[in-house]
């Protein structure tokens, strides 16, 4: 992406109009909005903050935003290197149950953002979300 006349351009020429972050919470809401309005969405960005789930101190979580645009119909994959919340064995075989595993750990996690998290994360499996655990390598970032 390049900046021009106060707008990102994407490698294509299109435009994504990041609008000003309100406060000093709502930077992924403000981002998903950008989201929203290239993909054509007309949603002011106050009913995207008002409706992005927030942590219960205040702020949000990636996995807030991807429900968010997954329960707009949107497809959503996160990549995690989150070693407190997700094991990286659970991603070195197929059919495991991530949400399972979200669903037992959380019993025993103490930290109330963790467990926040992993309610989170058990609903974005339920919307069809995908998460993957992968080396961040340049290969990666140029795949997507």
């Amino acid at each position: 992406m390049s900046k021009k006349n106060g707008r990102l351009r994407d490698v294509y020429g299109s435009c994504v109009r990041i609008e000003p972050q309100p406060d000093g919470t709502s930077c992924g809401p403000t981002c998903l909005h950008a989201v929203y309005d290239y993909y054509g969405e007309e949603l002011p960005l106050d009913q995207v903050i008002g409706e992005v789930e927030t942590l219960a101190g205040g702020g949000s979580l990636a996995v807030f935003m991807a429900n968010h645009a997954l329960e707009r119909g949107y497809r959503a994959t996160i990549y995690t290197y989150n070693l407190q919340l997700f094991d990286p064995t659970w991603f070195s075989k197929r059919g495991v149950n991530l949400k399972r595993k979200l669903a037992v750990q959380r019993k025993i996690k103490r930290w109330r953002k963790l467990r926040e998290a992993s309610d989170a994360y058990q609903r974005f499996l339920e919307l069809g979300g995908k998460i993957r655990m992968e080396d961040l390598t340049p290969a990666l970032l140029r795949e997507h």
